[in-house]
């Protein structure tokens, strides 16, 4: 298996599915640890190191305030994904903010993931399968300039993503 390149704000020549495939990762890692323990710097854990997510948030990776602008960011952009993307855009809110808004709540992000699993009746893999669907699918989003935000530019590249994905399942499936 060939290990591929770190991907950074910085590389050029990456196709945006490859970008958005590394963005919607440092989301589910952001997700993961809750938004406010981006910067968590004790025992075994560290700074997240999120390249992609830091570029698209304008933020310097030594701000003080990272998680704060992480989540003020991310509040943004899902209410501007959600004009054309709802049930996306709230199923994504609700991995990383509890009901009052908070991030990630007093029970923490596995207690987030387990009640949007509960509330989709979906099995684990299923339902990991879904995340990762819109995690993309927001990704490929962020990575578009805002001005091109609109409803026909995000489908074709939600095609060409998709596309990509399937095609790269595909011929997954016949290399076994």
């Amino acid at each position: 298996m060939r290990r591929s390149a770190r991907i950074g704000p910085d590389t050029v020549a990456v196709s945006v599915a490859d970008r958005a495939a590394a963005l919607a990762t440092e989301l589910a890692r952001v997700r993961q640890r809750g938004i406010d323990r981006v910067d968590l710097n004790r025992d075994r854990h560290r700074p997240l190191t999120l390249p992609l997510l830091d570029a698209a948030a304008d933020i310097d990776p030594a701000d003080a305030s990272r998680a704060l602008t992480f989540a003020t960011f991310l509040r943004s952009q899902l209410q501007t994904y959600g004009i054309h993307h709802h049930d996306g855009a709230a199923f994504i809110q609700r991995l990383f903010f509890d009901g009052t808004g908070a991030s990630p709540g007093p029970g923490g992000p596995s207690a987030l993931l387990h009640d949007a699993r509960r509330d989709r009746h979906l099995s684990a893999s299923a339902f990991r399968r879904l995340q990762r669907e819109q995690f993309l699918a927001f990704a490929t989003f962020l990575l578009i300039e805002p001005d091109q935000r609109s409803p026909l530019p995000m489908r074709l590249a939600l095609l060409g993503l998709f596309t990509a994905v399937a095609m790269g399942a595909a011929i997954g499936f016949f290399l076994r």
